[in-house]
């Protein structure tokens, strides 16, 4: 299964896509972790190329869920995906809906 997840902020795609890939024990990835280097010091800002070359490496994987706000370099995943879930939620249901809807 290749499902990429997208949605507002706050929307529950990091819960979605740790519960999915948990439930089918495949790799998950975040598009942010793509575009930084994560660091105890402090995050620094990947080159275009290396965030580029990072994500494709994680689309040509056989069974893959990814998840983020990014578009535009992030396009072949959508392609690639057998399953697109766009999450949205109405404003009263407030931050976090999708972890307190599961």
């Amino acid at each position: 299964m290749r499902m990429y997840i997208i949605g507002s902020v706050g929307s529950g795609k990091t819960t979605l896509a740790k519960k999915t890939a948990s439930a089918y024990s495949i790799p998950r990835f975040e598009t942010d972790n793509f575009v930084w280097e994560r660091k105890p010091g402090g995050n620094a800002r990947n080159s275009e190329e290396k965030r580029n070359k990072l994500f494709q490496e994680a689309v040509e994987l056989e069974q893959w869920v990814i998840e983020g706000v990014h578009i535009g370099w992030t396009d072949e995943g959508l392609e690639k995906a057998d399953k697109i879930v766009f999450l949205d939620f109405p404003p009263e249901r407030g931050r976090g809906a999708l972890s307190n809807a599961i």
